[in-house]
């Protein structure tokens, strides 16, 4: 753990001009806890303690501005550099010493939970699963179901009346 952690101060040392000291990026950089912490997270999440996975990244999150799912898997030289508002979501797969910038998301974008085993019938295990954009439906189901801002859908409070517009 500490060879990772070192690796990552290197990463930032490299690719900041403005980090003066190894001890500076330890203490100042929320990109380097945010590794931290995700190495923990997915460890606990690798051994099927998923709410404590879970519950360790939410801390983090609320830490540094910066939330990684416990189930990503990050290459080595990873560096967040002004990491606020980055989402590195549970599909994502991040290579070796790449540098995200802020309010970057990495995620899939299906709504539909899809298992890690291919459907029978496929010949290809290395296939991705087909993902759909989160705003594309299908016309029969805008059709058939209310939009999701649509009056009903929402409660009526004393607030909504106050934004509802006519």
């Amino acid at each position: 753990m500490f060879d990772a952690l070192r690796r990552d101060v290197r990463a930032v040392r490299e690719r900041d001009p403005a980090a003066r000291s190894a001890l500076e990026v330890l203490l100042c950089y929320p990109g380097v806890h945010a590794l931290a912490f995700h190495r923990l997270a997915h460890r606990f999440w690798n051994r099927g303690w998923l709410t404590t996975a879970r519950f360790i990244s939410h801390v983090e999150r609320f830490l540094t501005g910066i939330e990684i799912h416990p189930a990503a898997k990050l290459g080595p030289g990873l560096f967040i550099d002004h990491g606020m508002g980055v989402v590195i979501g549970e599909t994502s797969e991040v290579g070796e010493n790449v540098t995200i910038y802020q309010g970057v998301s990495l995620a899939g974008t299906s709504l539909k939970r899809r298992s890690a085993t291919p459907p029978s019938g496929t010949t290809s295990s290395s296939a991705p699963a087909p993902r759909s954009s989160v705003g594309s439906r299908s016309a029969t189901a805008a059709a058939s179901a209310p939009a999701p801002w649509s009056s009903a859908r929402c409660r009526r409070t004393p607030l909504s009346w106050a934004f509802r517009a006519g």
